[in-house]
C-alpha cells in the first residue's frame, strides 16, 4: 500500500489572534499595578500621613473616603491600621490596631503629652463638648492661657516660664491639627476630631492626673468634664 502524506491534505489551522493586554481603567502610569482610583489612592495616603481627613478642609478626599470606605478599610487593615469615620463630625482618621494576639506593629506615630499638653487637651475638649455636634467651637488663646494659669502657681513657674511652656503646648496642638486658625488673630477653631481620638478611659486618666497635681481630689478641674456618651 503506497504511503500517503496526510499532512498535505489536512486543512490549515488558523492562528489565534494576538490577545490584547487587559486595560486597567485605574492605571495611572506605565506598569502601574494598583487597582484603586486616583482619588481613593490620595485619600489612602492622606489617612496614613495624618492627622485626619476633614469634610471641611479636604472635601475631595472626604468624598473619596466615603465612596471607597470598604476597600480603604481593607487596605488599611493589611497595614495593621483601623479606619475611623464619623460622618456627623465630618472626620476620618486611622489608628494602630489594638491586637496583641496578632503582634501588630505600631504603624502611625503616637505623641507623648506633657502635663501642660494634657491639661490643654482637657480644656479644649471641654470647650468642644459645650457646643452641639456640627457647630464650630471657637476659643481665644488668651482665654485658654488664663484658664490654665493655675499651673503657674502649682508648679512654681513665673509668668515668663509659664508663657513659654504654654506657647509650646499651644503650637504643638496646632501642629497636630487639633487647633486651626481663623480669620481673627488669636482665635482658633477646635477640630471635632478631639471628640474621637481620646476614649473615656484616657480622659478619666488625664483628669485624675490633673487633679493629683493640683491637689483637687474632690472636684473636676475646669475643662476636665468627660461625658462618656461622646466616647461610646
Amino acid at each position: 500500500m503506497p504511503s500517503s502524506d496526510i499532512s498535505r491534505d489536512a486543512p490549515a489551522v488558523p492562528e489565534a489572534p494576538a490577545r490584547e493586554p487587559e486595560v486597567n481603567p485605574d492605571q495611572l502610569w506605565e506598569y502601574d499595578s494598583g487597582t484603586l482610583s486616583a482619588d481613593a489612592r490620595r485619600a489612602l495616603v492622606r489617612l496614613v500621613q495624618g492627622p485626619y481627613v476633614s469634610s471641611q478642609s479636604h472635601p475631595a478626599l472626604w468624598r473619596a473616603t466615603l465612596n471607597g470606605e470598604t476597600v480603604l478599610r481593607s487596605r488599611l487593615a493589611d497595614m495593621f491600621l483601623d479606619l475611623i469615620v464619623d460622618e456627623e463630625s465630618g472626620i476620618a482618621f486611622v489608628r494602630n490596631v489594638s491586637a496583641p494576639e496578632a503582634e501588630a506593629p505600631a504603624v502611625v506615630r503616637t505623641h507623648q503629652l506633657t502635663l501642660l499638653d494634657s491639661a490643654l487637651v482637657l480644656q479644649l475638649r471641654h470647650e468642644l463638648l459645650r457646643v452641639d455636634r456640627g457647630m464650630r467651637a471657637i476659643i481665644g488663646e488668651e482665654e485658654v492661657r488664663d484658664a490654665l494659669s493655675v499651673f503657674a502657681a502649682k508648679q512654681d513657674l513665673d509668668d515668663v516660664m509659664f508663657a513659654k511652656r504654654f506657647n509650646a503646648s499651644f503650637k504643638k496642638l496646632i501642629q497636630y491639627g487639633i487647633l486651626q486658625g481663623t480669620h481673627t488673630e488669636g482665635r482658633y477653631e477646635i477640630s471635632p476630631v478631639l471628640r474621637l481620638v481620646f476614649g473615656s478611659e484616657q480622659i478619666h486618666a488625664l483628669t485624675a492626673e490633673y487633679q493629683r497635681i493640683l491637689g483637687e481630689n474632690t472636684s473636676q478641674p475646669d475643662g476636665a468634664a468627660a461625658e462618656d456618651g461622646d466616647e461610646s
